[in-house]
């Protein structure tokens, strides 16, 4: 991702009610059901905003997180993707895809996925965003609808890795499933049906 897309991201989190990792606190219940069903011990989170969720409200702890990666590309102190070589049992990305710029996201995707060894959990936005870059731009670079994103997800998982998909938030029952077993989809439906009841 250019050295432009990246100050505008630096600029946006100079505001502390932009991307304190908001979204992700709130699908913690979900998240953490996963991750146990799955038994993850090591997770990274790609795009995960400011990292509050973590440094203040403890998530991690909740899920039994043992070895945590944050990676967001505006805020310095965690602006380092890990080594190429390392993978995790769970990797996020909580409304990242489609603040991408469209020539990167394969790139992106690809990236996460190879370093996938369980589950990977990604929540997209299908809509325009509420904000707007500093150049101008609306903050969802990327505005494709959900069969888009499939195919290209399908299309880059090589490996055929399993993987959990929800699109536009929790409000629509709107998600997709990569490789799980039916035992796999029957666990996600129960527990994303009993999270939208909770509400």
């Amino acid at each position: 991702m250019s050295d432009f897309y990246r100050k505008n991201y630096e600029i946006l989190h100079k505001n502390e009610n932009f991307f304190w990792g908001k979204r992700t606190y709130e699908l913690s219940p979900i998240i953490e059901k996963i991750l146990k069903f799955y038994s993850c011990k090591s997770l990274y989170d790609f795009g995960c905003g400011k990292g509050h969720q973590y440094s203040i409200h403890k998530i991690d702890k909740i899920w039994n997180i043992e070895n945590l990666y944050l990676y967001d590309i505006g805020v310095p102190e965690i602006s380092k993707k890990p080594y190429a070589n390392i993978k995790f049992d769970a990797v996020i990305s909580i409304d990242v895809f489609e603040h991408i710029e469209e020539n990167d996201i394969e790139t992106e995707i690809k990236e996460l996925i190879e370093r996938i060894i369980k589950i990977g959990f990604f929540v997209i936005d299908t809509k325009p965003a509420l904000k707007t870059l500093p150049d101008g731009r609306n903050a969802h670079l990327t505005i494709k609808p959900k069969k888009w994103w499939d195919e290209k997800i399908k299309d880059l998982n090589n490996e055929n890795k399993k993987i959990i998909v929800i699109y536009d938030g929790i409000v629509e029952d709107n998600f997709e499933t990569f490789n799980l077993s039916e035992k796999e989809k029957e666990f996600f439906k129960k527990e994303y049906y009993k999270y939208k009841l909770s509400r």
